[in-house]
Protein backbone atom coordinates (compact mmCIF):
# COMPACT_ATOMS: atom_id res chain seq x y z
CA UNK A 1 0.00 0.00 0.00
CA UNK A 2 1.26 3.74 -1.25
CA UNK A 3 2.26 5.91 1.87
CA UNK A 4 -0.15 8.72 2.38
CA UNK A 5 0.57 12.03 0.89
CA UNK A 6 1.29 15.18 3.81
CA UNK A 7 -2.48 16.46 2.26
CA UNK A 8 -3.94 12.75 2.91
CA UNK A 9 -2.50 12.99 6.55
CA UNK A 10 -3.25 16.43 7.22
CA UNK A 11 -6.87 16.06 6.21
CA UNK A 12 -6.94 12.60 7.99
CA UNK A 13 -5.62 14.58 11.25
CA UNK A 14 -8.21 17.55 10.99
CA UNK A 15 -11.19 15.04 10.79
CA UNK A 16 -10.11 12.76 13.68
CA UNK A 17 -10.13 15.79 15.61
CA UNK A 18 -12.91 17.50 13.95
CA UNK A 19 -15.40 17.29 17.03
CA UNK A 20 -13.13 19.11 19.26
CA UNK A 21 -12.58 21.93 16.87
CA UNK A 22 -16.56 21.81 16.91
CA UNK A 23 -16.76 22.14 20.04
CA UNK A 24 -13.87 24.82 20.80
CA UNK A 25 -15.67 26.57 18.37
CA UNK A 26 -19.65 26.76 19.52
CA UNK A 27 -21.96 29.28 17.90
CA UNK A 28 -19.27 31.63 17.04
CA UNK A 29 -19.72 30.77 13.05
CA UNK A 30 -21.05 28.21 10.82
CA UNK A 31 -19.10 25.39 11.61
CA UNK A 32 -19.14 23.70 8.41
CA UNK A 33 -18.27 26.31 6.45
CA UNK A 34 -15.07 26.99 8.44
CA UNK A 35 -14.06 23.21 8.41
CA UNK A 36 -14.02 23.56 4.00
CA UNK A 37 -11.79 26.75 4.44
CA UNK A 38 -9.61 24.90 6.93
CA UNK A 39 -9.36 22.10 4.29
CA UNK A 40 -8.99 24.32 1.24
CA UNK A 41 -5.78 25.96 3.26
CA UNK A 42 -4.45 22.54 3.76
CA UNK A 43 -4.97 22.14 0.42
CA UNK A 44 -3.05 24.96 -0.69
CA UNK A 45 -0.51 24.48 1.50
CA UNK A 46 0.56 20.55 2.26
CA UNK A 47 3.31 21.07 -0.63
CA UNK A 48 4.91 24.17 0.31
CA UNK A 49 4.82 24.17 4.37
CA UNK A 50 6.90 22.03 5.97
CA UNK A 51 4.02 19.99 8.23
CA UNK A 52 6.75 17.06 8.77
CA UNK A 53 8.70 19.37 10.71
CA UNK A 54 5.86 19.70 13.47
CA UNK A 55 4.33 17.53 15.80
CA UNK A 56 0.87 15.84 15.43
CA UNK A 57 -0.33 18.37 18.56
CA UNK A 58 1.20 21.08 17.22
CA UNK A 59 -0.23 20.90 14.28
CA UNK A 60 -3.58 20.39 15.80
CA UNK A 61 -3.44 23.35 18.27
CA UNK A 62 -3.05 25.73 15.35
CA UNK A 63 -6.71 24.85 14.28
CA UNK A 64 -7.80 24.49 17.79
CA UNK A 65 -7.28 27.94 18.45
CA UNK A 66 -8.62 29.58 15.08
CA UNK A 67 -11.29 27.14 16.19
CA UNK A 68 -11.64 29.21 19.84
CA UNK A 69 -11.31 32.45 18.23
CA UNK A 70 -13.96 31.95 15.58
CA UNK A 71 -11.49 32.73 13.21
CA UNK A 72 -11.09 31.47 9.59
CA UNK A 73 -8.19 29.99 8.08
CA UNK A 74 -7.87 31.82 4.99
CA UNK A 75 -4.92 33.88 4.59
CA UNK A 76 -7.21 36.87 5.47
CA UNK A 77 -8.61 36.62 8.83
CA UNK A 78 -5.97 34.04 9.81
CA UNK A 79 -3.50 31.10 8.91
CA UNK A 80 -1.56 28.68 9.61
CA UNK A 81 1.71 28.32 8.85
CA UNK A 82 4.92 26.26 9.99
CA UNK A 83 7.93 29.06 11.39
CA UNK A 84 11.10 27.07 12.08
CA UNK A 85 9.77 24.13 13.77
CA UNK A 86 6.75 25.41 14.88
CA UNK A 87 3.37 25.16 13.51
CA UNK A 88 1.01 28.46 14.80
CA UNK A 89 -1.88 30.14 14.07
CA UNK A 90 -1.35 33.73 13.02
CA UNK A 91 -4.16 36.32 12.91
CA UNK A 92 -4.67 38.48 9.91
CA UNK A 93 -5.65 42.17 9.32
CA UNK A 94 -9.71 40.89 8.66
CA UNK A 95 -8.94 38.49 12.01
CA UNK A 96 -8.09 42.05 14.07
CA UNK A 97 -11.13 43.72 12.52
CA UNK A 98 -13.30 40.50 13.64
CA UNK A 99 -12.22 40.07 17.04
CA UNK A 100 -12.46 43.59 18.00
CA UNK A 101 -15.79 44.00 16.51
CA UNK A 102 -16.99 40.55 18.77
CA UNK A 103 -15.18 42.99 21.76
CA UNK A 104 -18.03 45.83 21.09
CA UNK A 105 -14.91 47.81 19.31
CA UNK A 106 -14.73 49.31 15.69
CA UNK A 107 -12.09 49.55 13.28
CA UNK A 108 -11.75 52.04 10.31
CA UNK A 109 -8.94 52.92 8.09
CA UNK A 110 -7.90 55.93 5.87
CA UNK A 111 -5.66 56.99 3.31
CA UNK A 112 -4.30 60.63 3.48
CA UNK A 113 -3.73 62.43 0.45
CA UNK A 114 -1.64 65.50 -0.39
CA UNK A 115 -3.88 68.59 -0.31
CA UNK A 116 -6.33 67.18 2.69
CA UNK A 117 -6.77 68.87 5.60
CA UNK A 118 -5.20 66.41 8.72
CA UNK A 119 -4.98 66.68 12.40
CA UNK A 120 -4.04 63.58 14.15
CA UNK A 121 -3.61 63.57 17.88
CA UNK A 122 -2.38 59.83 18.94
CA UNK A 123 -2.21 60.43 22.79
CA UNK A 124 -6.08 61.56 22.76
CA UNK A 125 -7.21 59.51 20.23
CA UNK A 126 -8.31 62.57 18.11
CA UNK A 127 -8.32 62.93 14.14
CA UNK A 128 -10.06 65.43 12.09
CA UNK A 129 -9.41 64.75 8.28
CA UNK A 130 -11.15 66.89 5.96
CA UNK A 131 -10.25 65.25 2.01
CA UNK A 132 -8.50 68.25 -0.27
CA UNK A 133 -11.47 68.20 -2.57
CA UNK A 134 -14.01 69.45 0.32
CA UNK A 135 -12.21 72.44 0.83
CA UNK A 136 -11.72 73.78 -2.95
CA UNK A 137 -9.24 72.07 -3.58
CA UNK A 138 -7.85 68.14 -4.62
CA UNK A 139 -6.81 65.17 -3.03
CA UNK A 140 -3.50 64.57 -4.75
CA UNK A 141 -0.83 61.51 -4.15
CA UNK A 142 -1.13 59.53 -0.73
CA UNK A 143 1.18 60.20 1.78
CA UNK A 144 -0.03 58.16 4.84
CA UNK A 145 -2.89 56.44 6.69
CA UNK A 146 -4.38 56.27 9.87
CA UNK A 147 -7.12 53.87 11.72
CA UNK A 148 -9.09 54.12 14.55
CA UNK A 149 -10.74 51.95 17.11
CA UNK A 150 -13.84 53.41 18.76
CA UNK A 151 -14.96 51.42 22.33
CA UNK A 152 -18.48 51.29 23.47
CA UNK A 153 -17.60 53.77 25.97
CA UNK A 154 -16.52 56.18 23.06
CA UNK A 155 -12.45 56.08 23.88
CA UNK A 156 -10.73 56.00 20.91
CA UNK A 157 -7.06 54.77 19.87
CA UNK A 158 -5.31 55.97 17.22
CA UNK A 159 -2.63 54.68 14.95
CA UNK A 160 -0.99 56.46 11.37
CA UNK A 161 1.61 55.75 9.77
CA UNK A 162 3.56 58.09 6.85
CA UNK A 163 3.84 56.26 3.70
CA UNK A 164 7.71 55.91 4.04
CA UNK A 165 7.12 54.04 7.35
CA UNK A 166 4.32 51.77 5.60
CA UNK A 167 6.69 50.94 2.89
CA UNK A 168 9.19 50.30 4.46
CA UNK A 169 7.98 46.87 5.24
CA UNK A 170 6.77 46.42 1.79
CA UNK A 171 8.51 45.49 -1.83
CA UNK A 172 7.66 47.88 -4.70
CA UNK A 173 5.18 45.26 -6.54
CA UNK A 174 2.53 45.47 -8.98
CA UNK A 175 -0.20 44.73 -5.67
CA UNK A 176 1.09 47.94 -4.37
CA UNK A 177 1.10 50.28 -7.28
CA UNK A 178 -2.30 48.92 -7.98
CA UNK A 179 -4.24 48.82 -4.69
CA UNK A 180 -1.64 50.85 -2.25
CA UNK A 181 -4.25 52.62 -0.84
CA UNK A 182 -5.70 48.89 0.58
CA UNK A 183 -2.14 47.59 1.20
CA UNK A 184 -1.34 50.81 3.40
CA UNK A 185 -4.84 51.11 5.28
CA UNK A 186 -4.01 47.14 6.24
CA UNK A 187 -0.80 47.52 7.22
CA UNK A 188 -1.72 50.28 9.86
CA UNK A 189 -4.61 47.80 10.82
CA UNK A 190 -2.35 45.64 11.85
CA UNK A 191 -0.51 47.78 13.77
CA UNK A 192 -3.74 48.40 16.32
CA UNK A 193 -3.30 44.33 17.20
CA UNK A 194 -0.51 45.66 19.88
CA UNK A 195 -2.42 47.78 21.97
CA UNK A 196 -6.13 46.23 21.56
CA UNK A 197 -7.93 44.37 24.57
CA UNK A 198 -10.36 41.87 22.74
CA UNK A 199 -11.31 40.83 26.24
CA UNK A 200 -9.88 38.73 28.98
CA UNK A 201 -10.89 35.40 27.48
CA UNK A 202 -9.16 36.20 23.42
CA UNK A 203 -6.29 38.16 24.88
CA UNK A 204 -5.72 35.24 27.34
CA UNK A 205 -5.59 32.99 24.42
CA UNK A 206 -3.57 35.05 22.05
CA UNK A 207 -1.00 35.26 24.97
CA UNK A 208 -1.05 31.20 25.58
CA UNK A 209 -0.79 30.31 22.07
CA UNK A 210 1.77 32.88 21.12
CA UNK A 211 -0.78 34.25 18.68
CA UNK A 212 0.47 37.43 16.63
CA UNK A 213 -0.33 39.31 13.28
CA UNK A 214 2.19 38.29 10.90
CA UNK A 215 3.90 40.37 8.59
CA UNK A 216 4.12 39.76 5.86
CA UNK A 217 5.01 42.49 3.06
CA UNK A 218 8.97 42.34 3.09
CA UNK A 219 8.10 38.81 1.18
CA UNK A 220 5.18 39.69 -0.92
CA UNK A 221 4.95 37.96 -4.79
CA UNK A 222 2.94 39.97 -7.10
CA UNK A 223 -0.48 38.12 -7.46
CA UNK A 224 -2.73 39.50 -10.19
CA UNK A 225 -5.54 40.41 -7.96
CA UNK A 226 -6.94 42.91 -4.98
CA UNK A 227 -4.90 42.67 -1.40
CA UNK A 228 -7.83 41.19 0.08
CA UNK A 229 -5.52 37.73 0.72
CA UNK A 230 -2.25 37.54 2.19
CA UNK A 231 -2.23 33.60 0.64
CA UNK A 232 -0.49 34.37 -1.76
CA UNK A 233 2.65 35.39 -0.58
CA UNK A 234 2.73 32.99 2.76
CA UNK A 235 2.84 30.19 0.06
CA UNK A 236 5.44 31.83 -1.63
CA UNK A 237 7.33 32.13 1.46
CA UNK A 238 7.07 28.78 2.31
CA UNK A 239 7.82 27.64 -0.72
CA UNK A 240 10.98 29.38 -0.84
CA UNK A 241 11.86 28.08 2.55
CA UNK A 242 11.16 24.38 1.67
CA UNK A 243 13.74 24.97 -1.25
CA UNK A 244 16.43 26.27 1.28
CA UNK A 245 15.93 23.83 3.39
CA UNK A 246 15.50 20.74 1.45
CA UNK A 247 18.13 18.46 1.95
CA UNK A 248 16.70 18.48 6.03
CA UNK A 249 15.18 15.50 7.52
CA UNK A 250 12.21 15.54 9.49
CA UNK A 251 11.91 16.89 12.85
CA UNK A 252 9.22 17.25 15.65
CA UNK A 253 8.86 20.86 17.04
CA UNK A 254 7.08 19.80 19.77
CA UNK A 255 8.40 16.50 20.80
CA UNK A 256 4.95 14.44 19.38
CA UNK A 257 4.49 12.67 16.63
CA UNK A 258 5.20 13.67 13.26
CA UNK A 259 1.96 13.53 10.87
Amino acid sequence: MAEKTTLEKLNDLIDENEGEFAKAMGAKRNFGTWMSVAKMWVAKTSTTMKYADCGRNDIINAYLTAAKLGLLIDGVEGMVNVRGKRCQFEVGYRGIVRLAGQSGIVINARTIRQGDKIDIDEGMGVVHHTPGWLIGGESGEAIGFYAIALHKDGRKIVRSMSMAQVRKRSRDTDTWRAWGDEMGEKTVIKSLEKVLSFGDAVDDLLASANVHSGEYEEEEPEPQHPPQTTRDKVLAAAARAEQDAAAEGPQCGDGSDPI
